[in-house]
């Protein structure tokens, strides 16, 4: 808190550290622009191998881009977790489909009522179905001033085949139960 000639104000301050070096480190291996080793490197193609195991996305129909979605990029910020840092996900064995948004985050909707869910942390990777590496990363973080919102709706296929480019929606933890900051 600090205080200031008009009250208290209560700063909150995202937690993003570790699920931001996530994010990045995903969006790189699908744009294949970082040095990773062999088996991480972008080939090109639906399924690719990440740090954690494999991925399958699909073709957008209208642009003929890749897309993966609903990648988890941090364990879900329940029980213990809730008011930590985001940890690392799991690493998993066989081929995990990322063709589906992940579920939204928990917000109040119109009426007033909660929706969503605290397992949210996922985030969607549009790039063009090209051999071509080293593609500049955009990173898209959706509107609703930190209380709503949701990575589905944000389709960047027409984005990305316009800019030649590798676009990343993110999807974060709002309101209270992500920028609230408890020690």
């Amino acid at each position: 808190m600090r205080a200031s000639g008009r009250g208290t104000r209560i700063i909150l301050k995202p937690a993003t550290g570790l699920g931001f070096f996530l994010l990045i480190a995903a969006a790189f291996i699908i744009t294949g622009c970082a040095s990773l080793s062999p088996e991480t490197q972008y080939v090109r193609g639906l399924t690719q191998n990440t740090s954690y195991g494999q991925l399958k996305g699909s073709v957008d129909q209208p642009t003929g881009g890749l897309v993966w979605r609903g990648i988890k990029y941090a364990r879900a910020p329940e029980g213990e977790l809730r008011w930590r840092a985001p940890q690392a996900v799991e690493p998993w064995s066989g081929v995990k489909e990322a063709t589906a948004h992940g579920p939204i985050c928990a917000q109040r909707n119109p009426q007033n009522q909660v929706e969503g869910a605290e397992d949210c942390l996922t985030l969607d990777i549009y790039r063009p179905d090209s051999n071509q590496t080293g593609l500049p990363v955009y990173v898209w973080i959706h509107g609703g001033s930190n209380e709503t919102g949701k990575a589905a709706g944000n389709n960047l296929s027409f984005f990305v085949k316009e800019t030649n480019c590798v676009a990343v929606v993110i999807q974060y933890r709002l309101g209270p139960l992500g920028f609230f900051k408890h020690e």
